[in-house]
């Protein structure tokens, strides 16, 4: 079991410059990345996505990396737009003479005007950049996925904590729960005969039986409660299954939930129904802990 939260960095260099590289990650449903590279190695980032992409994570993932030319590595080539330039710089003059300003155009202010002067990295083999990248985002993620191993299994005892809270609960809800229906029956069979004998009607003992019990038997929650400690005993298969489990265990909570929900709307004591706003409260915190499980 992993969690979805890490951070991973590492330094690497070469002839060409040392490259510092982070990674983190947070939760998130689906594997998305994004990257923030320096400009010598910005045509790399489809191929960092896609790699990173293949190595199955699931989370939001960020990588941010940082470059240091070394001094003999070459020196940026720069370029200047000279269309471009005298006709930024006519343009000055004719702006100056229209509102009568004085002063020269300055050559600084012209190469300053966006598309005139044009820097490139120096021409260094796209062989040896990819090299130094994808060994950086390599080490850095091998750091980062560490962490995620130690946070996840952090998570994993806090999460066996909190199914062992909802399996203390089912055991406390099933004794009450086992007299509920001979108690709903006799309610109910006191009640139907009240209202029979306040309208003088006769009826057979056996009959007001048996229709107590029909609508007795909405209140059963035998099978709830069993369903519910099946999902228990399935939600703690996870906790020791290897690979990607936050799916599975988000889906089994909202079977949990569920049976929950079907327990309590069924309740007619006032002690069963207090038990299950604490078994909600309990699946509701176990899933907020599940959305960081990759």
């Amino acid at each position: 079991m992993r969690s979805m939260t890490g951070f991973g960095r590492s330094e690497r260099s070469s002839n060409i410059g040392s490259l510092t590289t982070e990674i983190r990650s947070v939760n998130h449903r689906y594997c998305q990345v994004s990257t923030s590279l320096p400009s010598e190695f910005a045509q790399f980032e489809p191929a960092v996505s896609t790699e990173i992409k293949g190595w199955g994570a699931r989370g939001q993932i960020h990588v941010h990396a940082s470059f240091q030319r070394s001094e003999g590595a070459g020196r940026p080539v720069t370029r200047v737009n000279h269309a471009l330039a005298r006709e930024v710089e006519r343009s000055a003059r004719a702006l100056a003479v229209r509102h009568g300003v004085a002063g020269a155009v300055s050559v600084e202010s012209v190469l300053l005007f966006p598309g005139v002067l044009t820097v490139d990295a120096p021409d260094v083999d796209e062989g040896e950049r990819w090299g130094l990248l994808q060994e950086g985002v390599t080490t850095a993620w091998e750091s980062l996925d560490e962490m995620r191993a130690r946070e996840g299994e952090s998570l994993r005892a806090e999460l066996s904590e909190r199914l062992s809270a909802i399996r203390h609960l089912r055991e406390v809800i099933i004794p009450y729960t086992a007299d509920m229906m001979a108690r709903q029956v006799d309610r109910v069979t006191r009640r139907i005969e009240e209202l029979l004998a306040s309208h003088s009607y006769q009826a057979d003992e056996s009959r007001i039986v048996v229709e107590a019990g029909l609508i007795a038997e909405r209140a059963d929650v035998a099978e709830e409660l069993t369903r519910l400690g099946s999902h228990c005993d399935q939600f703690e298969a996870f906790l020791v299954e290897e690979g990607q489990v936050g799916r599975k265990m988000d889906f089994l909570l909202q079977e949990l939930n569920r049976e929950a929900n079907t327990i309590a709307s069924k309740a007619v004591d006032g002690q069963v129904m207090s038990l299950c706003v604490d078994l909600k409260t309990e699946i509701e915190r176990l899933r907020e802990q599940v959305q960081n499980v990759e």
